[in-house]
């Protein structure tokens, strides 16, 4: 059986589909997502150098998409948004396979 769209995300780009498996006799979701353009975003602002708020206390370091945050939560047990992570977080930017998140050349915390 092919496969029936279901839905469209345009915050995140996300688009989810479904199949029914006889043989299995299991309800199948997939979930798809271009990361091409935070990939894009991130190349541009790593050219432009580092974006900083207001007051220059903070700067804009990474774009790590939701879908990105279950991948790390799933295969490492690391929680994006959790402060006590921040440590795993730098060590995934700043391996070869999660590099394109950052948006600055060096990630530091």
């Amino acid at each position: 059986m092919s496969w029936r769209f279901l839905s469209h995300d345009p915050t995140t780009g996300a688009n989810e589909w479904y199949r029914y498996d006889e043989g299995e006799d299991r309800h199948i979701i997939k979930r798809t997502v271009d990361l091409a353009p935070v990939i894009e975003a991130n190349k541009r602002t790593a050219g432009e150098g580092y974006i900083q708020n207001k007051r220059k206390d903070m700067r804009l370091a990474a774009r790590i998409p939701p879908d990105v945050q279950l991948i790390w939560l799933e295969r490492y047990g690391v929680r994006a948004w959790d402060r006590n992570h921040k440590g795993a977080v730098r060590r995934l930017l700043n391996s070869n396979e999660w590099a394109h998140l950052r948006a600055g050349r060096h990630f530091i915390i």
